[in-house]
């Protein structure tokens, strides 16, 4: 893809031993959020994502077939918009969120889905995007913030500022671990250090972008979320 796109190699890395979202293991069920991720407006398709988890599940449980009980590790921001129906199929699931500037993050988020779109085809809708976006992750951040504070999500998350991974990621990583009941042992402390190694920051160049380059305003990114900000102590960037 980065031949296609070579700027995609500095948002992520694609290699089979390197952490991917784990939404495209569940591409072949047609009802999760991947393909208007890649393929932009689907019309009047919705997804559906107690079908696209128990497709995901039912993945996990063929690769894992026949072998020893083992603890999954995924990845995706999408759990946070349907966080029911994950607690749901994994009943014992625990969730590490990670937090950083919104006005950071969605604009990220629209250059790679843009980036995505553009390996396939050069109508790619930045403006709907950008309004997509903003209102799902918005309110997702909203959400799950408010359902927290309540009570009515199971109490196994682990929190990570940004912040606090790129000052000290090792520490952050293990403080996650102790907050979901994990053991972070010596053998994770080396892997974390090993990965950091061999991939450093701008390895592949640099993500450069602003709020304003991609439809975002600062201001209006944060203010519906500022009580989430403080009380997670996001530091804010740009």
């Amino acid at each position: 893809w980065a031949d296609v796109q070579p700027e995609f190699a500095a948002i992520h890395e694609l290699r089979s031993d390197l952490p991917v979202e784990c939404i495209t293991i569940s591409a072949p069920s047609f009802a999760g959020g991947h393909w208007p991720m890649i393929l932009g407006d689907l019309g009047d398709w919705a997804p559906d994502a107690t079908a696209d988890l128990a497709f995901h599940k039912a993945v996990l449980q063929a690769v894992q077939h026949g072998r020893p009980p083992a603890r999954w590790l995924l990845k995706t921001p999408g759990y946070l918009m349907m966080l029911d129906d994950l607690f749901a199929a994994y009943p014992r699931a625990s969730v590490i969120q990670t937090h950083r500037d919104p006005a950071k993050t969605m604009p990220s988020t629209v250059s790679t889905v843009a980036m995505v779109q553009w390996l396939r085809t050069d109508a790619v809708d930045l403006e709907g995007t950008s309004l997509l976006i903003g209102a799902v992750f918005g309110d997702a951040l909203a959400t799950v913030a408010r359902r927290r504070r309540e009570g009515s999500l199971p109490d196994r998350f682990g929190d990570v500022r940004f912040a606090d991974l790129m000052a000290d990621p090792t520490a952050a990583i293990a403080g996650a671990y102790e907050a979901i009941g994990r053991p972070f042992t010596d053998e994770h402390r080396r892997a974390v250090v090993d990965y950091l190694a061999a991939k450093p920051r701008g390895k592949h160049g640099i993500h450069r972008y602003t709020a304003a380059d991609w439809g975002f305003d600062v201001d209006e990114v944060r203010a519906p979320l500022a009580d989430y900000l403080a009380e997670v102590g996001v530091a804010l960037e740009a």
